[in-house]
């Protein structure tokens, strides 16, 4: 399993998405993993292909959704796991 580090993220090798209404499909087209992300999902994704931190993230959605930052933190990070594993993102590059 992956670690998530305190660093920003970039799209993974081969991968495509597509933005439906509130929703984002996230494809690997290299090993056919995928992920449909709910509304806060596709914030989460969008946050970050923006290159934005995963602490710097947890705090502009705690402002926007009515939950805590430990419990939107847990879950950011557990989506970053899966992320990461699946070869949808990568860790950007220096």
């Amino acid at each position: 399993m992956s670690e998530v580090h305190p660093v920003s993220f970039e799209i993974g090798e081969s991968v495509i998405f597509q933005k439906l209404n509130d929703e984002i499909v996230v494809l690997n087209l290299e090993n056919q993993n995928y992920f449909g992300l709910d509304d806060v999902g596709a914030q989460m994704w969008e946050s970050l292909l923006e290159h934005k931190s995963v602490p710097s993230i947890v705090q502009e959605l705690s402002c926007r959704y009515a939950v805590d930052e430990v419990t939107l933190a847990k879950d950011l990070e557990a989506l970053v796991v899966k992320l990461l594993d699946a070869g949808l993102i990568k860790p950007l590059s220096a």
